[in-house]
Parts: C-alpha cells; sequence; structure tokens
C-alpha cells in the first residue's frame, strides 16, 4: 500500500519519540487507523532506512542543541550583565555604609540578601543566586570598614545566608 508524505512524516515523528520499528506502527494504526491500518514495522524499517531517520534526527538533534548553546550564552551574557549592574549598585551602597558594629553588618547583610533573592527572581536560578552571592562577597571583602567584620566572622555568615536563601517565603 503507498502512503502519503504526511503518514510518512508523522511515522517519522512518531519514530524520533519511540525508536522502535513495531511501537512506531503500533502508534500509527491507533492514530490513523483508516490511513495506516495496515502498517507492519517492516515498511517503518524500510522507510527508516530509505529516508535516513537516523541521520535525519541527528541533524535535527545537534541544531536544537546549537539552539539551546545559543540561548545558553545569550542568558549567561545577560546574568553577567545584572551581575555588573548589581555590583556597582551594592559598591555605591557599600560607600553610603556606615557599619560600627557586627550586629549592625549582620543587619546590613540580611537586607542586602533579601535584595539579591529579588533581583535575582526568588531563586528562579540558583546558579545565579550563587554567583551573585559570590559577587557580594567580593564587594564586601574590598570595603575597609566591613572586610575585617566578613573575615572574622565568614563561617557565621556563610551559615546565615544558606538559611536565609533556603528559608521558604
Amino acid at each position: 500500500m503507498a502512503y502519503s508524505n504526511d503518514i510518512r512524516e508523522q511515522a517519522f515523528a512518531v519514530f524520533c519519540r519511540v525508536t522502535s520499528h513495531e511501537e512506531t506502527a503500533q502508534v500509527m494504526r491507533e492514530r490513523f487507523p483508516e490511513e495506516c491500518g495496515a502498517i507492519t514495522k517492516t515498511t517503518v524499517f524500510r522507510w527508516k532506512k530509505k529516508y535516513d531517520w537516523e541521520g535525519r534526527e541527528a541533524k535535527i538533534m545537534a541544531q536544537v542543541a546549537a539552539e539551546n548553546d545559543g540561548n545558553l550564552i545569550s542568558d549567561r551574557k545577560r546574568m553577567l550583565g545584572e551581575m555588573r549592574t548589581l555590583r556597582k549598585r551594592l559598591v555605591r551602597q557599600l560607600e553610603k555604609a556606615e557599619v560600627k558594629s557586627m550586629e549592625g553588618g549582620v543587619s546590613a547583610y540580611g537586607n542586602i540578601c533579601k535584595w539579591i533573592m529579588q533581583f535575582s527572581g526568588h531563586g528562579e536560578e540558583k546558579r545565579a543566586v550563587d554567583d551573585v552571592v559570590m559577587v557580594l562577597f567580593e564587594v564586601l571583602g574590598e570595603h575597609p570598614k566591613i572586610a575585617p567584620l566578613i573575615h572574622e566572622n565568614e563561617v557565621f555568615l556563610l551559615g546565615e545566608i544558606k538559611k536565609r536563601l533556603e528559608r521558604p517565603e
């Protein structure tokens, strides 16, 4: 029996999901009983060979991977731009800060952590939050008044950060 190009394309799409000749034929018979009621695994096998379905699928997967890589690169560039903006804003805020005690430093740091969570999209991307926290520590570590407090209490601060980032909203 001759099948239309549309039926072969539908079979190719099914084959890409299931990769079994028998299962492809079965799905096609179920979906298109009038057009494919007699389709067999042998027909699917012949189409796979004749139309190089495996090669075609590999090309499609490579194209999808390349598009995903492009999206990841764009997202990373956007995140780096946002990190630069964050760093500039933190530096401006720190220049104005007058931390006179550890409690004041922890309080200011807590407020910054809340701001980071808002800035990063409430933890949508853990990696982005991790990057922001690292930038924050870098910036705070350069501040002449805050750096000594950070270095003296680093373990405590990291524990507090972890608790606050893991705290449900």
